[in-house]
């Protein structure tokens, strides 16, 4: 976590890398210890390449 401070005021904030949720298909080995009925793909978060600046404390 990150502090500034702005006229004597302390805000704490955080960078990171935004995630988002995608679907891909199941490697040779996953599709081999599944179970009958599931789905043919996993969902998994991937990195966007973008970063996201969280404001945490402010007054």
């Amino acid at each position: 976590m990150l502090v500034a401070e702005v006229s004597g005021e302390k805000i704490e904030f955080q960078v990171r890398e935004k995630q988002k949720q995608e679907r891909r298909a199941l490697t040779d080995d996953e599709k081999r210890w599944r179970s009958p009925g599931e789905k043919n793909w996993k969902q998994e978060l991937v990195s966007t390449g973008r970063l996201v600046i969280e404001v945490k404390t402010w007054q």
